[in-house]
């Protein structure tokens, strides 16, 4: 026995300390293994996030053409990122700014968490901002993104998912800067929407004109009724003594021939030239102009800083020359017209010029006109926006056109002064003549024709937010316009769905707003007309029986936030295909039971959205929101000019620009339109329809009372209910 305790108890001393040592040394591994591992999981979860934000970001910018930060506050706390070495001086060219989270869907970080304190406005100042660390930023340029904190790692520190010798030398080919779209074969320089966003069609061209690109300046015109030629500006006439004199009795008129191929009407007139001038630039929000004079290199328009300035020009080969610029699917250049020379004239107006004195468009400052007129771009003073030479330098021609009493054949009109005579402002109108002059030249612009006219379409039903703050819900499948007089709500928001129908957002807050409009009502019908049975669509009806389908109705609307109404009168593609399209055949000769059924059966149905007719409540709606957001159209009073355009038998939606308000066509012409909406007073005419036909003088607000038969003028408008 005491042998077995000896044999089992007889550990040496020297056992023991290797044993120990064996164990201090496996704790050891362990300890740093665990922490090493850590380490790595928190740098994995860093490019998780970069990873994940990248992929949001991409689809933001797609959809709405600018990223998703707050442009107001640059964020310039980047030090560690600068010693880092991953800040790229080719790709990294912009500013940075805090990533707004907020504003993509379904964003879930591992950090970020001080995005918090932006949110809750508990940081608001620029110093408040850039204290904070725990923040995701994003450079306007490259889009690269970057965590500001960082994470630490064997010595290193990583602020996203790679490192100084993976940095991206590659320029960025921005397609959308502030949302204004950068046209093929141009590049981003500098500047904002606000202080003059400058192009050039040079990669890595610079504010200074280094690298000798064309650049431009983007003048934004986002509202048709903003684009009208101002006649505040004074109109003068060059004397032989070689001063100015104001003009009296004074017409102006937009020349004809200036207009580029692909924008010029069939019918080269002072009124359609002047339409189709107007509908370019509200389609693409703004246009970009030469950032200087025209400059002639060996017989090639230009417009570069320090070029020869094109003169001995005679008005004709001004609107010849000017169009040879440029001339593809995305952009047009052309002479530069009266109204966009006013429209430059706002835009510049009271902002600071090259040397922080404030531009006065409306009078004339003597150090604005003391360059020589060879070059352009060479000063300071008559610098604004980005833009040179406005004042100073040369007359410029513009496509304008002016007769007066003293001078009755109608002469070319110049805008801006120059060098020698320093008593003409930059917003001044002054004929000339038409003949070459040493001290005359003129200014392109160029004409953008959206590239992408519609975002991506949505890969499931998100909300959308416009500039203002306001909120419409898109279904999955349907795409936003991208056109600036398209993409807000209160312009009229258009969306399109994947057979290429159209339809307007109408937003609706509350039940309470929700209701009929009985004060437009016929004389004729009662003043308690009733909703319509079965014109609800599957998947919409309540199967409560307690429970109307005009409840139904409200709460499906209100729980959407609104509801979307077709662009066009109901069309038919084919036999029996339903589409809301310009120019499509207006879907007539059918009974207003028909009707309900057919408004059924758009294509686009899905489980997230349910065409129906439009109710009488919807309509009501549409008025009311036109109202509210178009003041030129008044939806009670008749006007005869929406009447036109159509004849029976061969009716089309969407040809009447007089008929449209908030971007929804032919609500009082062409054809009467059904709506889910009943008379109680009339069984023999039980029937409502809303807005009048080609031949009327029914105002878009009226009821109507109808028969059950199917008459060749009335058709229907049909709805979407998004779930």
């Amino acid at each position: 026995m005491k042998k077995i305790l000896k044999s089992q108890n007889g550990v040496t001393l020297t056992s023991l300390v290797i044993a120990v040592a064996v164990l201090l040394i496996l704790t050891g591994t362990i300890i740093v293994n665990v922490t090493g591992n850590l380490k790595t999981e928190k740098l994995r979860n860093m490019q998780s996030d970069i990873e994940n934000l990248r992929d949001k970001v991409s689809t933001y910018y797609a959809r709405y053409g600018k990223i998703p930060a707050d442009v107001s506050i640059e964020y310039t706390n980047i030090n560690g990122l600068q010693s880092a070495g991953v800040i790229s001086e080719v790709a990294d060219t912009g500013k940075f700014y805090v990533l707004d989270l907020s504003a993509m869907e379904n964003v879930t970080l591992n950090y970020g968490k001080d995005y918090e304190k932006i949110r809750n406005k508990e940081a608001t100042t620029e110093e408040q901002i850039n204290s904070l660390t725990d923040l995701y930023i994003i450079n306007e340029a490259s889009h690269n993104i970057f965590y500001v904190d960082g994470i630490e790692l064997d010595g290193d520190r990583y602020y996203t998912d790679y490192t100084a010798d993976d940095i991206d030398t590659a320029y960025v080919d921005l397609r959308y800067v502030d949302n204004v779209e950068i046209p093929d074969g141009f590049y981003y320089v500098g500047g904002t929407k606000d202080t003059g966003l400058v192009i050039s069609d040079v990669q890595g061209d610079d504010l200074d004109n280094s690298k000798g690109g064309n650049q431009f300046v983007w003048i934004p015109v986002e509202n048709a009724s903003d684009y009208v030629r101002n006649m505040s500006y004074n109109i003068s006439t060059h004397t032989e003594q070689g001063n100015v004199e104001k003009l009296e009795n004074v017409k102006i008129s937009t020349a004809t021939s200036y207009l580029p191929e692909g924008i010029q009407p069939s019918t080269d007139n002072s009124d359609q030239n002047e339409k189709a001038e107007r509908q370019a630039v509200i389609d693409a929000g703004g246009f970009f102009i030469s950032r200087f004079e025209a400059g002639n290199e060996n017989g090639t328009l230009v417009s570069k800083k320090g070029a020869n300035v094109w003169c001995y020009i005679n008005n004709e080969d001004t609107k010849t020359i000017a169009k040879t610029f440029i001339n593809n699917d995305n952009v047009k250049s052309a002479l530069i017209s009266g109204i966009q020379w006013d429209m430059t004239m706002d835009f510049v107006n009271e902002k600071l010029d090259g040397n922080g004195e404030t531009f006065d468009v409306n009078k004339s400052n003597p150090k604005r006109h003391t360059s020589s007129i060879g070059t352009s771009g060479k000063n300071e003073n008559d610098k604004v926006c980005n833009i040179y030479d406005l004042e100073g330098n040369c007359w410029e021609r513009t496509a304008e056109m002016l007769t007066s009493e003293k001078n009755t054949d109608e002469q070319p009109v110049n805008r801006g002064g120059y060098n020698a005579l320093d008593s003409v402002e930059a917003s001044m109108r002054v004929n000339v003549g038409s003949e070459a002059y040493p001290n005359t030249t003129f200014r392109i612009v160029l004409y953008v024709t959206p590239r992408d006219n519609w975002s991506p379409a949505y890969d499931e039903t998100a909300t959308y937010t416009d500039k203002n703050g306001d909120t419409a819900t898109i279904p999955e499948g349907f795409s936003v316009s991208r056109k600036v007089s398209e993409n807000t709500i209160d312009n009229g928001l258009v969306v399109k769905a994947s057979d290429g129908s159209e339809f307007v957002w109408i937003p609706v807050a509350s039940l309470e707003d929700y209701k009929v409009n009985e004060s437009y009502n016929d004389i004729n019908i009662s003043q308690n007309t009733k909703p319509d049975t079965d014109y609800l669509p599957d998947g919409i009806k309540l199967t409560d029986s307690s429970k109307t389908e005009e409840q139904a109705e409200r709460e499906t609307v209100v729980k959407a936030g609104g509801f979307y109404i077709s662009r066009y009168e109901a069309g038919k593609e084919g036999t029996d295909t339903l589409v809301s399209k310009s120019g499509a055949t207006v879907w007539v000769n059918q009974t207003h039971e028909e009707f309900k059924d057919i408004a059924k059966g758009f294509s686009g149905n899905t489980e997230h959205v349910k065409s129906a007719l439009c109710s009488g409540t919807q309509w009501d709606m549409t008025m009311a929101f036109i109202t509210a957001n178009d003041t030129s159209y008044d939806v009670t009073v008749s006007n005869p000019y929406r009447h036109k355009g159509s004849s029976v038998g061969v009716q089309t939606s969407g040809q009447n620009p007089a008929d449209i308000a908030c971007n929804i066509y032919d609500l009082e012409g062409n054809c009467y339109e059904y709506v889910a909406e009943k008379n109680p007073l009339n069984s023999d005419f039980p029937f409502i329809n809303r807005g009048g036909d080609y031949s009327d003088n029914i105002a878009a607000s009226y009821r109507y009372y109808n028969g059950r038969y199917a008459p060749l003028s009335c058709s229907f408008r049909f709805v979407l209910y998004v779930k």
